[in-house]
């Protein structure tokens, strides 16, 4: 059996336009604890136990993060664009992860997840797309998540297909059980 390397982390602006799976972390920056270092380990411990071949790892947050990161709007949209390139290439071709994680430090003027819950929503039209058709997404909400009743309803009632997880450690435990199977799918496939 061979050994495969360690995936390779992106984070805003590196690129790899010759990754053929993908995994983009989807969830809260600004207000929530630092959760992505954490299911970045454990992805990579919890895929290479279940047989997924190599993939890249695209994850918003860099290690240096911090609230004042843009300085300016420009900068912040480059990141937007990063991202969406990245969501888009996740369902696509791998697996696509929210985890809605509490809020921990309030953020004055500025609603808390306002865009990891607006990428949600985009990425559920895009699921029905002929594009994204059967693209693979994970959710997880922490239960002190606000508003996860609502988005909870949501989803069973628009996509029942798409886990809903209760933890971080669930919600990434689907996410590597997914990319497995993208795998084995790919093994079966006709050349």
């Amino acid at each position: 059996m061979r050994t495969l390397a360690r995936p390779a982390v992106l984070y805003p602006p590196m690129r790899d336009d010759d990754a053929k799976s993908v995994v983009f972390l989807a969830g809260p920056i600004a207000g929530a604890a630092h959760w992505h270092e954490g299911a970045i380990e454990q992805l990579v411990c919890e895929a290479a136990r279940r047989g997924a071949g190599d993939f890249t790892i695209a994850c918003p947050r860099p290690p240096n993060w911090t609230l004042a990161k843009h300085s300016s709007f420009a900068e912040f949209e480059e990141n937007e664009i990063w991202e969406q390139e990245h969501i888009e290439k996740a369902m696509q071709h791998g697996v696509l992860v929210f985890w809605l994680a509490r809020e921990v430090v309030h953020q004055y003027g500025r609603a808390y997840a306002q865009t990891c819950r607006v990428q949600l929503g985009e990425s559920l039209a895009l699921l029905y797309s002929d594009y994204f058709r059967g693209g693979r997404i994970v959710v997880g909400i922490d239960p002190a998540f606000y508003g996860k009743s609502y988005i909870r309803w949501k989803l069973a009632a628009r996509a029942p297909q798409i886990p809903i997880c209760t933890t971080l450690d669930e919600t990434i435990a689907h996410a590597a059980e997914a990319l497995a199977r993208l795998f084995a799918e790919r093994r079966k496939a006709p050349a």
